[in-house]
């Protein structure tokens, strides 16, 4: 994999990957690198999200400090073609394509094979959808790209550029800002979202705001302090819940 490198929707955050391994984020702010991974890790690229809130190397998740966040889950029984070579290569099933993208939030991630896309879920690192195709896509150097909230997917393929238009993201959540408060509002960003959506703090009902696809605003209730689960609801009864999302103190 050649070097790559990808910014933040507002240029004061960039990670740079470079060639063979290694990896580092940029703050254009500080004019500083933070190191993220060292050693021959970086075989499909690096990403980061619009947002700045989670970047990507390969199968590996860091946020905005460099702090390694986790992995990619690839069960045998979903990807029974893992290629059987040493570490870390054995991590990827066979035919992967160069380039994996976030959505803007940083809630859902995008892998490219010839024949089909998958799109994973960045809290859980769980495999949400995987996508068919008639078209080949190209192994060329960037064969993928997405919208900011991961609906659209624009891919090289052998008929030129194919088009896939979701309707609707898979429904996740990227961050929450600030992710702690009593009675107060925050900002959830993720993809998927729609109006009318309803949102429950462990039991608890929550009062929302639709903004966008992408962004609504959350009113947290009077709670005991602590760590509290998020789970969101849209009108078509689809739903998702993040573990300790919400922290009271």
């Amino acid at each position: 994999m050649a070097s790559t490198s990808e910014g933040t929707a507002d240029g004061t955050l960039a990670i740079v990957g470079a060639e063979g391994g290694g990896s580092c984020l940029y703050s254009v702010t500080s004019n500083s690198f933070i190191v993220t991974q060292s050693g021959s890790i970086n075989y499909y690229g690096v990403g980061i999200s619009g947002d700045g809130n989670i970047a990507s190397v390969s199968n590996a998740f860091v946020d905005p400090s460099g702090n390694m966040l986790g992995g990619l889950g690839r069960p045998a029984g979903l990807f029974p073609n893992q290629l059987a070579t040493p570490y870390p290569l054995n991590d990827y099933p066979s035919n992967t394509l160069q380039r994996p993208r976030l959505n803007a939030s940083g809630s859902l991630y995008y892998w490219a094979y010839p024949n089909y896309f998958e799109i994973f879920d960045v809290p859980t690192a769980t495999l949400k959808m995987r996508f068919s195709l008639a078209e080949t896509i190209q192994n060329v150097e960037t064969p993928l790209a997405i919208d900011e909230g991961g609906r659209q997917i624009f891919l090289i393929t052998d008929k030129g550029l194919t088009i896939i238009d979701l309707g609707t993201a898979p429904l996740s959540i990227g961050h929450i800002d600030p992710v702690s408060g009593a009675a107060s509002q925050v900002q959830v960003r993720g993809s998927g979202f729609v109006s009318g959506l309803s949102a429950m703090i462990d039991q608890q009902s929550a009062t929302t705001v639709f903004v966008d696809e992408n962004t609504f605003k959350l009113t947290v209730p009077t709670m005991a302090a602590g760590n509290h689960d998020l789970t969101i609801t849209n009108p078509d009864g689809s739903t998702y819940t993040l573990k300790s999302a919400i922290s009271v103190q």
